[in-house]
């Protein structure tokens, strides 16, 4: 991979201090895969750094990254998730207090520390479309390559890059007894919309790559936010990266991720699946957000939250896909498959 020159940067000058709160039973969703009922809880968008700042316009020109770096934001932040929600000494239950929720934004808001993720990434980018381009010159008018290098980022290099990344990780789990993947372990997914319908307009190896996602269905063309869907189409895709790389309905990966993790709030019995970190595709910009159990007081349960990490300073909390995330986060059980475990979380720390 090619190395590009490294710069220096100011920390904490991209700082954003602003953040956003919407409880779960705000919002309204109209697509399929949203319960009649959602659970009673809240999503939360913590603003870290501003993408569009002046310390990132070097980095973004070096690798003739595209001006909305928003794709190698979302997927470095993610990474960052993993790594601290895996070192978090109560990843086992999912529950983070008020304090260490502030500890993580502090850490997400270091310039120093997300850059490091970025550069990997756009230098990924970089790469793998020079690659293309070179094994596909004739297909490019001059005038189109530099339009190609610097097109916004695409959900098959955001999958391919985690794709690698999960590589990395199983690696370094290798030494372990053996890696629990259905238990509250933090994992990187990616849940986007399903781009089928907009199949019409994808150029290169977009084109290509849609395919796979043709057996998700969407016949009628358009937006894939709001275009008609046949009533067996998925509106959402969820990309989970191990053990293996697979694509899901909704309803699937709640089946196999949520049927083994289930906890009780208050009086309500729920499913939930925690520490689970999504990179979100939201419609014409990325973002990323995860699941938690936020004890806000010492004196009540924890609250079943989604947490969202994001790189403006527009919310993006009433977008379908990140209600969606929240929704395969947390959902009632059927009455059939109900478990009580409300002795299983422990007693929530004071909050600092």
């Amino acid at each position: 991979m090619t190395t590009l020159p490294v710069t220096e940067f100011a920390l904490g000058a991209s700082a954003l201090k602003s953040s956003h709160n919407l409880s779960r039973t705000q919002i309204s969703i109209t697509s399929k895969h949203a319960p009649r009922e959602p659970v009673n809880g809240d999503l939360i968008q913590i603003n870290s750094l501003d993408q569009f700042h002046e310390s990132f316009k070097i980095l973004i020109k070096e690798f003739k990254f595209p001006s909305a770096a928003c794709g190698a934001f979302s997927v470095a932040n993610s990474i960052i998730l993993h790594s601290l929600l895996t070192k978090h000494p109560m990843n086992k239950f999912g529950v983070l207090t008020k304090g260490e929720l502030e500890s993580i934004t502090q850490s997400l808001r270091t310039e120093k520390l997300v850059i490091d993720e970025v550069r990997k990434i756009m230098s990924f980018v970089h790469d793998t479309r020079q690659e293309y381009l070179k094994k596909h010159e004739s297909k490019f008018p001059e005038n189109e390559k530099d339009r190609y290098q610097r097109d916004w980022v695409a959900n098959y290099e955001i999958s391919d890059y985690l794709i690698k990344n999960a590589k990395d990780d199983a690696k370094e789990e290798k030494g372990e007894k053996k890696a629990c993947y259905m238990c509250n372990k933090p994992r990187v997914h990616f849940l986007r919309y399903n781009q089928w319908p907009e199949r019409d307009g994808a150029k290169h190896e977009e084109k290509e790559r849609l395919i796979e996602e043709k057996p998700f269905g969407g016949i009628k063309t358009g937006d894939k936010a709001t275009v008609s869907l046949e009533e067996e189409a998925a509106r959402f895709i969820v990309e989970s990266f191990t053990p293996k790389r697979k694509l899901y309905r909704p309803e699937e990966w709640s089946e196999r991720y949520l049927r083994s993790a289930r906890m009780e709030f208050k009086e309500d019995e729920v499913e939930a699946r925690l520490f689970q970190i999504f990179v979100l595709d939201v419609n014409g910009h990325f973002t990323c957000g995860f699941s938690c159990l936020l004890s806000k007081d010492p004196q009540k349960p924890p609250v079943p939250t989604l947490v969202t990490i994001n790189t403006t300073s527009a919310s993006y909390l009433d977008n379908s896909c990140v209600a969606a995330a929240f929704d395969l986060s947390f959902r009632p059980p059927p009455k059939q498959r109900l478990v009580r475990v409300a002795n299983t979380l422990p007693s929530s720390p004071k909050t600092p």
